[in-house]
Protein backbone atom coordinates (compact mmCIF):
# COMPACT_ATOMS: atom_id res chain seq x y z
CA UNK A 1 0.00 0.00 0.00
CA UNK A 2 1.35 3.43 -0.96
CA UNK A 3 0.94 6.17 1.60
CA UNK A 4 0.89 9.82 0.82
CA UNK A 5 2.14 12.10 3.54
CA UNK A 6 1.30 15.75 3.72
CA UNK A 7 2.98 18.27 5.90
CA UNK A 8 0.59 19.80 8.43
CA UNK A 9 0.89 23.29 7.04
CA UNK A 10 -0.59 25.56 4.45
CA UNK A 11 1.74 27.67 2.34
CA UNK A 12 -0.17 30.82 1.45
CA UNK A 13 1.37 32.83 -1.37
CA UNK A 14 0.52 36.33 -0.25
CA UNK A 15 1.96 39.82 -0.33
CA UNK A 16 0.15 43.00 0.77
CA UNK A 17 0.62 44.35 -2.77
CA UNK A 18 -2.09 41.90 -3.88
CA UNK A 19 -4.80 44.15 -2.40
CA UNK A 20 -5.91 47.73 -2.56
CA UNK A 21 -5.87 49.21 0.91
CA UNK A 22 -9.29 50.70 0.30
CA UNK A 23 -11.80 49.76 -2.36
CA UNK A 24 -12.72 52.85 -4.38
CA UNK A 25 -16.18 54.25 -3.86
CA UNK A 26 -18.49 52.92 -6.51
CA UNK A 27 -17.01 49.42 -6.70
CA UNK A 28 -19.80 46.96 -5.97
CA UNK A 29 -17.33 44.06 -5.81
CA UNK A 30 -14.76 43.99 -3.06
CA UNK A 31 -12.45 41.74 -5.12
CA UNK A 32 -9.54 44.22 -5.02
CA UNK A 33 -9.33 43.91 -1.21
CA UNK A 34 -10.18 40.20 -0.82
CA UNK A 35 -6.62 38.80 -0.55
CA UNK A 36 -5.83 40.89 2.54
CA UNK A 37 -9.28 40.40 4.02
CA UNK A 38 -8.91 36.61 3.62
CA UNK A 39 -5.47 36.55 5.24
CA UNK A 40 -6.75 38.71 8.10
CA UNK A 41 -9.65 36.29 8.57
CA UNK A 42 -7.23 33.34 8.78
CA UNK A 43 -5.59 35.16 11.68
CA UNK A 44 -8.82 34.83 13.64
CA UNK A 45 -9.01 31.06 13.22
CA UNK A 46 -7.14 28.09 14.60
CA UNK A 47 -5.79 27.46 11.13
CA UNK A 48 -3.33 30.35 11.49
CA UNK A 49 -0.97 28.14 13.54
CA UNK A 50 -0.47 25.98 10.43
CA UNK A 51 -0.07 28.79 7.88
CA UNK A 52 3.27 29.82 6.44
CA UNK A 53 3.16 33.05 4.46
CA UNK A 54 5.21 32.92 1.27
CA UNK A 55 6.05 36.32 -0.17
CA UNK A 56 8.92 35.26 -2.41
CA UNK A 57 6.94 35.45 -5.67
CA UNK A 58 7.07 38.25 -8.20
CA UNK A 59 4.33 40.14 -10.04
CA UNK A 60 3.73 38.85 -13.55
CA UNK A 61 5.18 40.85 -16.42
CA UNK A 62 2.87 41.93 -19.26
CA UNK A 63 4.08 39.19 -21.61
CA UNK A 64 2.79 36.47 -19.27
CA UNK A 65 -0.76 37.78 -19.70
CA UNK A 66 -0.51 37.27 -23.45
CA UNK A 67 -0.90 33.48 -23.15
CA UNK A 68 -4.60 34.04 -22.40
CA UNK A 69 -5.37 37.55 -23.67
CA UNK A 70 -4.99 39.73 -26.73
CA UNK A 71 -2.16 42.24 -26.83
CA UNK A 72 -4.65 45.07 -27.32
CA UNK A 73 -6.47 44.18 -24.13
CA UNK A 74 -3.31 43.64 -22.04
CA UNK A 75 -1.71 46.88 -23.23
CA UNK A 76 -4.96 48.86 -22.92
CA UNK A 77 -5.66 47.63 -19.39
CA UNK A 78 -2.20 48.37 -18.01
CA UNK A 79 -2.22 51.80 -19.70
CA UNK A 80 -5.60 52.58 -18.13
CA UNK A 81 -7.28 53.06 -21.51
CA UNK A 82 -11.00 52.70 -22.14
CA UNK A 83 -12.70 50.39 -22.81
CA UNK A 84 -10.13 47.89 -21.52
CA UNK A 85 -9.43 49.51 -18.15
CA UNK A 86 -13.07 49.30 -17.05
CA UNK A 87 -14.21 46.15 -18.83
CA UNK A 88 -14.07 44.19 -15.55
CA UNK A 89 -16.62 46.51 -13.93
CA UNK A 90 -14.08 47.91 -11.44
CA UNK A 91 -12.59 51.38 -11.13
CA UNK A 92 -9.11 51.43 -12.67
CA UNK A 93 -6.08 53.00 -11.05
CA UNK A 94 -2.33 52.38 -11.38
CA UNK A 95 -2.44 50.81 -7.90
CA UNK A 96 -5.22 48.46 -8.94
CA UNK A 97 -3.27 47.47 -12.08
CA UNK A 98 -0.32 46.59 -9.81
CA UNK A 99 -2.52 44.37 -7.60
CA UNK A 100 -3.54 42.40 -10.68
CA UNK A 101 0.10 41.61 -11.46
CA UNK A 102 0.59 40.33 -7.90
CA UNK A 103 -2.60 38.23 -7.66
CA UNK A 104 -1.71 36.49 -10.91
CA UNK A 105 1.89 36.04 -9.72
CA UNK A 106 0.58 34.53 -6.49
CA UNK A 107 -1.48 31.93 -8.31
CA UNK A 108 1.41 31.00 -10.61
CA UNK A 109 3.67 30.64 -7.55
CA UNK A 110 1.14 28.51 -5.66
CA UNK A 111 0.70 26.14 -8.61
CA UNK A 112 4.49 25.89 -9.02
CA UNK A 113 4.87 25.12 -5.29
CA UNK A 114 2.16 22.44 -5.44
CA UNK A 115 3.94 20.79 -8.36
CA UNK A 116 7.46 20.95 -6.94
CA UNK A 117 6.56 20.20 -3.29
CA UNK A 118 3.57 17.83 -3.43
CA UNK A 119 3.60 17.19 0.34
CA UNK A 120 2.58 20.82 0.90
CA UNK A 121 -0.78 22.46 0.43
CA UNK A 122 -0.31 25.68 -1.50
CA UNK A 123 -2.89 28.46 -1.62
CA UNK A 124 -3.22 31.72 -3.49
CA UNK A 125 -5.77 34.03 -1.85
CA UNK A 126 -6.74 35.54 -5.18
CA UNK A 127 -10.02 36.48 -6.73
CA UNK A 128 -11.27 37.84 -9.99
CA UNK A 129 -10.05 35.38 -12.63
CA UNK A 130 -12.68 33.11 -14.13
CA UNK A 131 -15.03 35.53 -15.92
CA UNK A 132 -12.34 37.30 -17.98
CA UNK A 133 -12.27 36.76 -21.72
CA UNK A 134 -9.32 36.94 -24.14
CA UNK A 135 -10.21 40.47 -25.27
CA UNK A 136 -11.72 41.96 -22.09
CA UNK A 137 -12.41 41.64 -18.41
CA UNK A 138 -15.88 40.76 -17.19
CA UNK A 139 -17.88 40.53 -13.97
CA UNK A 140 -15.08 41.86 -11.72
CA UNK A 141 -12.48 39.56 -13.31
CA UNK A 142 -9.60 41.27 -15.08
CA UNK A 143 -7.44 38.43 -16.42
CA UNK A 144 -7.80 34.65 -16.62
CA UNK A 145 -5.18 33.86 -14.00
CA UNK A 146 -6.17 30.19 -13.89
CA UNK A 147 -5.48 29.88 -17.64
CA UNK A 148 -2.14 31.66 -17.31
CA UNK A 149 -1.11 29.42 -14.39
CA UNK A 150 -2.26 26.28 -16.23
CA UNK A 151 -0.30 27.16 -19.38
CA UNK A 152 2.79 27.90 -17.29
CA UNK A 153 2.35 24.59 -15.41
CA UNK A 154 2.17 22.75 -18.71
CA UNK A 155 5.14 24.58 -20.25
CA UNK A 156 7.36 24.46 -17.14
CA UNK A 157 6.42 21.06 -15.71
CA UNK A 158 4.43 19.16 -18.35
CA UNK A 159 1.64 19.12 -15.75
CA UNK A 160 -2.09 19.39 -16.04
CA UNK A 161 -4.78 19.28 -13.41
CA UNK A 162 -8.11 20.51 -12.17
CA UNK A 163 -9.25 23.72 -10.47
CA UNK A 164 -11.48 24.21 -7.49
CA UNK A 165 -13.39 27.45 -7.89
CA UNK A 166 -14.90 28.60 -4.61
CA UNK A 167 -16.94 31.35 -6.21
CA UNK A 168 -20.57 31.46 -5.25
CA UNK A 169 -23.38 33.32 -6.90
CA UNK A 170 -26.75 33.66 -5.29
CA UNK A 171 -29.59 33.76 -7.74
CA UNK A 172 -33.30 34.00 -7.31
CA UNK A 173 -34.74 31.03 -9.10
CA UNK A 174 -37.75 31.61 -11.27
CA UNK A 175 -39.71 28.42 -10.83
CA UNK A 176 -42.40 29.47 -13.27
CA UNK A 177 -45.16 29.17 -10.66
CA UNK A 178 -48.35 31.06 -11.35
Amino acid sequence: MTRHFHEPRLDIHYRPEMSLLHDPAGNFSKSPSKPTRFVEHLGTTGVQAFVDARSDFVPLPCEDFLVAHTAGYVDGFFAGQAPHAGSNGLRWSPEFADTVRYTNGSLVAAVHAALTQPALIALSPSSGFHHARPQAGSSFCTFSGQVIAAVKAWRDHGARGAWIDLDGHLRKLDRGCA
